[in-house]
């Protein structure tokens, strides 16, 4: 079996062949180099087919991931409202028991600007509530609030409601 040559190498050959000015190897290795390109062509176009269809692929699992992601988010919303329309902490199933859970979080009410950067970092120096990044650092708002500082116009706690599923303990209190 005869080896085949790599494009790279046909070009240095036909470059040497040219030089001798060989006018039967010069053919011969211009057939070969068209080959060559036209392998080369067919490969690419398999290799970019494969890539559209992974990429149609990864655009369809990403929407059936968002609608699925939505879904849960719908139902979870739906058992919180059912536990607050009717009052309750949690509900018992056969197997889960279905609890409210509640949590804090500071939600920003207004972005920073140099202004509120400079308002606060002069009363409180080196405890900036901005982040380098020019950003409201949660943490310290939520340290200050809870100690009381005065930060309504930017920022206030707020509670977070959400659902939990645990296995039911029969000898459990509930």
């Amino acid at each position: 079996m005869e080896k085949k040559h790599s494009l790279w190498a046909l070009q240095n050959m036909l470059v040497e062949a040219e030089n001798e000015a060989n006018e039967a190897d010069l053919s011969e290795i211009i057939g070969q180099i068209a080959d060559k390109v036209d392998a080369l062509k067919e490969v690419i176009d398999i290799l970019e087919s494969e890539a559209a269809r992974f990429k149609k692929y990864k655009d369809e699992m990403a929407a059936r991931q968002k609608s699925l992601t939505n879904a849960v988010a719908r139902l979870k919303a739906y058992a919180l409202k059912c536990l607050d329309e009717h009052g309750t902490e949690f509900e018992a199933g056969n197997i889960w028991v279905l609890k409210k859970r509640t949590s804090k979080a500071v939600e920003i009410l207004k972005e920073p600007d140099l202004d509120s950067y400079l308002r606060f970092s002069a009363k409180d120096p080196g405890q900036g509530l901005i982040k380098q990044s020019f950003v409201w650092d949660k943490k310290e708002i939520a340290s200050k609030l809870k100690e009381g500082a005065d930060l309504s116009d930017i920022a206030e706690i707020k509670t977070n409601s959400s659902i939990q599923f645990s296995t039911i303990n029969k000898g459990a209190k509930k």
